[in-house]
Parts: C-alpha cells; structure tokens; sequence
C-alpha cells in the first residue's frame, strides 16, 4: 500500500497492491499539461485506488482521457484512460516517491532533444513493442541481498546509493521480507539523513526479471549458497559476511559502520 496528495493536502489518495508499470512519458501533451520535460506516472487499475473524501475534479482532455487536479490548490494529480479502466497518478504526488522505479520511458520520439535522463531503461517509440534507444549513460545495478528483516540490504542500498558518484545504483532484497522495517532500522535511516518511508522488505524473487543488475552481493552467509541457482545472468556476484545484529551480539551501529567501510571499499574500487 501506499499513499499520496495534492499541495495544499486537500486531495489524498491510497493505492492497494503492486503497480501495473511505472514509466517516464515524453509526450508533448503530458508536457505542455505539466510544464515538464518529461512525466513521470505510476499506473494503476482504477480499482486498486481509493480518494479521501475530496476527490480530484476532472477535464477531459481528448476523446476519453481525463485529467485529474486538486480543486483547492491546481496541482495536477492523475490521468485517466476511461477505455482501459486504469488511473496514472504522477510520482511527485506521493508522499515515498523513491519507492517506485521506473522501467521504461515512452513517447521517446517526442523528447526533447538535449534533455536526457542519465539511466539504462529502454526507451520506446510509443508505449511498448521494441525499443528504439536505450540510456547513453547507462548506469550500473548492485542488488545487496541478506535474510530476516533486511536490516544490512536497507542500509546497504540506502549507503551505496549515497556515497556512489560513478552511476552505480543500489536495490535491497531479503529471502525473507517483512510488512514493517525493524524500529531500529527505520530510527538509523531517520538519523542519517535518509526518507525512511521510501524503503521496504523486498523479496528478491522481484528482481529475477529485471532491472539487468551488474553485481549480486549476498551479506548473510545463510542466504549466499541459495541466490547462484536464481540468478543466471551475467552478474558478477560477491558474498560479504556482516555481522547480524540481532543474532551475533553486536551493537547496531558496528554492523553500520562495518557495512559502510566495505562499501567505500566497493565504490572505489568500482571506479577503476
């Protein structure tokens, strides 16, 4: 579940389940409705999403397709296809953004030219069918993967993706993920500087299909003879053995901060 609203919070919103896609739109429409290069949109089946007790009001756009706005305040909320019974809310209007990842950027003929966003999702004339480009600076994709309730994978992710200047992205996984992150683990990233709510226990059966990961890293030896059989591809993998705090006696801040030292070590070395 998750949730988000308009700017002034008069429009609030929650939405059940996984989403159908989440896609950077370079249409010209979507960009002359947002007054954005590019929208960024989280599609979900109309079912899956529930208004608060202010509904967004609509204008139709073009033939069958809605646009969303907050009645008080303007901001642009969602689009809705009425033939294909979905709503494409905006990520910016959510209150964890950063949960959601893009896999795709569609209308990529209608860009503007000059404007790229440096990543390696395939980039499609329409909204699917072949891909006509792909990122021309692509990044590179680290899963860290350990067991119970994803404390070392959080933070493994949460710290690569702060120290990594080199266009490497970090995801979290567990083999076996939980609803609610360890109060311990939501206090460490509140403290540090990070948006506790844009991470969760993720099983890391998600990410057999993508995005294309360059390395695998497991941090929990139980967990590091079982991903070789799952994971086929070209991805270089690595086993690091961090402390588990819960089981091996050891204060939360000294598996951060042993997690931290081989993760300076890993993007230094990553630069080279």
């Amino acid at each position: 579940m998750a949730d988000g609203r308009c700017l002034c919070g008069a429009v609030t919103f929650r939405v059940i389940g996984e989403p159908l896609w989440v896609a950077h739109c370079h249409c010209e429409s979507c960009r002359r409705q947002t007054g954005s290069i590019a929208a960024t949109y989280v599609g979900y089946k109309a079912r899956q999403v529930h208004y608060g007790d202010t509904p967004p009001e609509e204008f139709e756009s073009s033939s069958g397709i809605f646009r969303g706005f907050c009645p008080t305040c303007g901001s642009a909320i969602h689009y809705r296809p009425a033939a294909q019974g979905e709503i494409h809310h905006f990520l910016g209007v959510y209150n964890h953004p950063a949960r959601y990842r893009a896999s795709r950027h569609v209308f990529y003929r209608e860009r503007i030219a000059g404007y790229e966003l440096a990543d390696n999702l395939p980039r499609f004339e329409h909204l699917s069918g072949t891909p006509v480009a792909w990122g021309e600076r692509p990044t590179r994709n680290v899963l860290f993967v350990c067991e119970g309730h994803s404390a070392r994978s959080i933070l493994a992710e949460a710290l690569t993706n702060r120290l990594a200047k080199n266009g490497i992205r970090a995801f979290s996984a567990s083999s076996s993920p939980v609803n609610a992150l360890p109060p311990n683990v939501v206090e460490w990233l509140t403290r540090s500087g990070f948006d506790a709510g844009a991470y969760r226990s993720k099983s890391w059966m998600e990410f057999l299909d993508g995005p294309d990961l360059q390395w695998v890293i497991t941090l929990s030896d139980t967990v590091s003879g079982q991903l070789g059989i799952a994971f086929k591809g070209p991805a270089r993998r690595a086993h690091w053995h961090i402390d588990d705090p819960d089981q091996d006696n050891l204060p939360f801040e000294t598996m951060a901060g042993d997690l931290a030292d081989a993760i300076r070590s890993f993007v230094d070395d990553s630069e080279h």
